[in-house]
Formats: structure tokens, C-alpha cells, sequence
């Protein structure tokens, strides 16, 4: 019962961190099925310590890929890309 409510406790840390939504259900989702393997495994202290470490491990790795996405989304969103910029001052200095 414990390591539920420590589990929900990151998942709202995690999810507060987090300020874009669709990426929400996807850690909420991962944190349900991780507190529903913890519900059919039988509970002893070292199991739950392990499954306490996956979980953090989990959310650690969905945090990562969403940054990776949004960093790749704003990107996309940046009209020139940094080559772009970087042959414009070229062409800048240049001609001065």
C-alpha cells in the first residue's frame, strides 16, 4: 500500500514537471500498469525496492523521449534551419 501511494506521489512530481498534456496520459498509463504488476507480484521488500527502481528507471526514460520529442518539435516549429543562419552571418561578414 505504501509503495502505491509513493508511486502515485513521483507520478504527480513527474506529471507537474511535465507542462504538455498528451504526454501525460502516456506516464500515466505507464504508472498504472507498473502498480498493477506490483498488485500480482507477491510483495516482499526487495521485490518492491526493485519494482520502486524500474518505475523511477521507466518514467526517467518516458521523460527523456518526451523532451527529445518536444526539442524536436521546436525544431520543426524554427522556420531556418541553424545551417541557414550560419550561411546568412557567412554571407553577412562577407559582405562588411
Amino acid at each position: 500500500m505504501i509503495t502505491i501511494v509513493v508511486i502515485i506521489i513521483i507520478s504527480i512530481i513527474i506529471i507537474i514537471k511535465i507542462n504538455y498534456w498528451p504526454y501525460h496520459i502516456i506516464i500515466i498509463c505507464i504508472n498504472i500498469v507498473a502498480i498493477i504488476t506490483i498488485g500480482i507480484t507477491t510483495i516482499t521488500i526487495i521485490n518492491i525496492i526493485i519494482i520502486i527502481i524500474i518505475i523511477i528507471l521507466i518514467n526517467i526514460v518516458a521523460i527523456i523521449t518526451i523532451g527529445i520529442t518536444m526539442l524536436m518539435e521546436e525544431l520543426d516549429s524554427i522556420r531556418y534551419s541553424p545551417r541557414r543562419i550560419w550561411q546568412a552571418c557567412q554571407s553577412s561578414t562577407e559582405l562588411s
